[in-house]
Order: structure tokens, then C-alpha cells, then sequence
């Protein structure tokens, strides 16, 4: 698979990856297998992060969004 730029930032991509390493067998497939299901982990985490983020600005700091 090809993945396109900025693509393990997208959970559908680390899906399809996952899904594609999960057949393959062999140390190589395990390690890469290991690092997409990280990704997808930490890629959650950020995404609830940011979430937080955007709700104690909008709260705390709404000119911050206003684009000025």
C-alpha cells in the first residue's frame, strides 16, 4: 500500500494498513504492525487533545479563533 502524504494522520489509512499487516506474518510484519496500532493510538490521543484545546480557547480565549 501506498500511503499518501500526511496519511498516518488519518485513521482510515492506519485501518487499512492494520488490515493489511494483520495477514502478513514475519518479524517485519509484527514490528510494522506494533508502530500502525502506536500511531493509531497516539493519532487518538492528539485528536482528543486538540478537542480539549479548542473548547478551553473558545472559553478562555475566543478572540484566538476570530482569525486576527
Amino acid at each position: 500500500m501506498v500511503v499518501p502524504s500526511r496519511g498516518l494522520k488519518r485513521l482510515c489509512v492506519l485501518e487499512t494498513l492494520q488490515a493489511e499487516l494483520t495477514v502478513r506474518s514475519g518479524v517485519v510484519a509484527e514490528i510494522a504492525l506494533d508502530l500502525v496500532q502506536e500511531c493509531r493510538r497516539l493519532t487518538l490521543r492528539i485528536n482528543t487533545m486538540e478537542a480539549q484545546l479548542r473548547r478551553m480557547v473558545r472559553e478562555l480565549a475566543p478572540n484566538l479563533l476570530s482569525g486576527r
